[in-house]
């Protein structure tokens, strides 16, 4: 079981997801941009999906960033909660959750 130890609301994924909208700072641009020329060389099924999770979880914890493989977990997680687009909040709380573990430190 995963768990929610960090405590992600529906309204805070609301609002990093609006602020993740609005813009990102400089830093986090180099990290969009690695991100933008990974995903399409990869074989995901919600691209879209995938891009919105992991730019929204890139915003709401600079210090850990991105890595290629995070895109596959993100990718597996909004297949197996149901249509893409109708689980947003679930899928970035259980990602969140499970990159905070100790699973992946």
């Amino acid at each position: 079981m995963i768990g929610d130890s960090l405590q992600i609301t529906e309204r805070l994924y609301k609002s990093i997801s609006e602020e993740c909208e609005a813009g990102f700072t400089k830093s986090n641009t180099m990290t969009m941009a690695k991100l933008a020329n990974d995903v399409p060389k990869m074989d995901l099924d919600h691209v879209d999906s995938v891009l919105k999770l992991i730019s929204c979880y890139v915003f709401y914890r600079p210090d850990v960033s991105y890595i290629s493989c995070m895109a596959y977990v993100a990718d597996t997680l909004i297949n197996n909660l149901g249509e893409e687009g109708s689980n947003d909040y679930f899928a970035f709380k259980t990602f969140a959750n499970m990159i905070h573990s100790y699973h992946f430190h």
